[in-house]
């Protein structure tokens, strides 16, 4: 899990597919500041990115990389133009999976009186992961707004 700056042109870059506002892309390849040669395999990016996300652009990219993925969420442009998105699909189903958990918990010790320890741990791992996403969407935000 990381969150780094990628300064450079882009050189390549394949797109895979869209889903729901977000552009999935099979590779990347980049030519940093001092030269040397940066690939990113499969990594997602929000639409919104996408016109900024062309072989040729000259631009600092930020990139992340988290538990199950990895992706570009800003783009700051010489001619100070600027944008950041952070997808934050993996929030809201660590969220929706603790959410769920609990009622089920609160259902079966209500109604049968036992406690199920499949939500119990759905409830830590959904916690974990929610907790995990957050922060990196925070460290993106963070090295974004520093400039």
């Amino acid at each position: 899990m990381g969150v780094q700056v990628i300064d450079g042109t882009l050189d390549s870059i394949e797109l895979g597919r869209e889903a729901k506002g977000i552009a999935i892309f099979k590779s990347a390849s980049f030519t940093t500041a001092d030269g040397q040669r940066k690939a990113l395999p499969k990594f997602v990016a929000p639409a919104s990115l996408k016109g900024d996300l062309v072989p040729g652009t000259r631009a600092r990219f930020y990139h992340y990389k988290s538990i199950d993925h990895q992706g570009i969420v800003g783009v700051r442009l010489p001619d100070g133009r600027a944008a950041f998105h952070f997808p934050r699909n993996n929030e809201w189903i660590a969220l929706g999976v603790v959410i769920i958990n609990i009622v089920w918990l609160t259902l079966m010790i209500v109604a049968e009186d036992r406690i199920p320890f499949l939500a119990v741990g759905l409830i830590i791992l959904g916690a974990v992961l929610w907790f995990i996403s957050r922060k990196s969407r925070a460290e993106a935000k963070a090295l974004f707004d520093a400039g």
